[in-house]
């Protein structure tokens, strides 16, 4: 059974790093009005899926966990087009800034078509910190713009750019499976079947003006979902309550009953962020650095491990 297709298509809307939008410009799939029941059974229905093709991604990205350049907020990579939406053909452009302190004069970039196949790479001269890379794609497909800058320091900062061309038009990269409907039916049915019990341990984020904790669910078979959880702070709100998978058949904690009763009225935009292949402690500023752009923001890792463990 592949799911791989699928499992791309969560990853290219929910890897930290990639090109964002403050959450008014979002794509309507990456919203959330609030927490009703409706939406928290869509939160668990991707929560699940993402946590299993998670793991199984691991035997397929062996070197997902290498060491990679800092995301840096200095440099932006903004489209030109604000939808990211063209046609085969049409010329893409993305407006390559650098707003740190240090002087930069160029950037690196490498150029994929699908986020793996290599089309391009090289350097992109940058004016006053400005430059601009075009690229086009003559068929229905996606484009990643890998972004990369050197400091005087000596370290390395990267930003990401994306486009879709003809998205309507994309084919899955591998046959729709028989039974996936049952498959997915069946993993569904087995998630329903064990009750949440969210676990939510307060914590240091780091950021000025955020709230974040570390937070654990019951799994299928035995196993946890770690991850952790951030938004904007607020001194009268608690935890919100959309953490949980279901709250009417849930069982959570006394401690995390209590905060969900206090929970206030106002409405986030919400980020899920499943992990990729690998096994590596979680960033903290993955989840923060979203929660100070006005997100809630749950980030999972892909293993049944303590988010915060040394990789060695």
């Amino acid at each position: 059974m592949n799911h791989w297709n699928w499992r791309a298509k969560l990853e290219a809307v929910s890897t930290p790093g990639r090109a964002r939008l403050p959450p008014s410009q979002m794509p309507i799939h990456q919203r959330s009005a609030g927490a009703s029941p409706s939406r928290l059974r869509v939160l668990k229905l991707l929560l699940v899926r993402c946590a299993l093709l998670s793991l199984a991604a691991a035997a397929f990205l062996p070197h997902a966990c290498d060491a990679q350049p800092e995301v840096h907020h200095d440099l932006v990579v903004t489209p030109e087009k604000a939808s990211g939406i063209y046609e085969p053909g049409e010329k893409i452009r993305w407006r390559i800034e650098w707003k740190g302190d240090e002087p930069v004069t160029s950037a690196d970039y490498t150029l994929k078509e699908g986020q793996i196949k290599t089309l391009s790479d090289g350097t992109v001269p940058l004016e006053a910190g400005v430059g601009t890379l075009e690229a086009s794609l003559d068929k229905p497909g996606s484009l990643l713009a890998e972004i990369k800058v050197k400091t005087t320091d000596g370290k390395e900062r990267k930003a990401y750019g994306g486009a879709l061309v003809a998205p309507d038009k994309i084919a899955p990269s591998a046959p729709r499976p028989d039974d996936f409907d049952d498959f997915w039916a069946a993993k569904i049915k087995q998630l329903e079947d064990v009750p949440a019990n969210p676990q939510l341990e307060s914590a240091d984020g780091g950021k000025a003006g955020v709230e974040y904790w570390k937070i654990t669910l019951d799994n299928i078979n035995s196993t946890k979902i770690h991850g952790q959880l951030a938004r904007p702070s607020s001194s009268s709100e608690a935890p919100p309550a959309s953490v949980s998978r279901d709250a009417q058949r849930s069982a959570p904690s006394d401690d995390a009953a209590k905060n969900s009763s206090a929970v206030s009225d106002k409405k986030l935009p919400a980020l899920l962020f499943p992990q990729w292949a690998g096994v590596y402690p979680l960033e903290k500023a993955w989840a923060t650095d979203r929660a100070a752009e006005g997100w809630l923001v749950l980030n999972i890792i892909a293993h049944d491990l303590p988010i915060d463990e040394p990789p060695s």
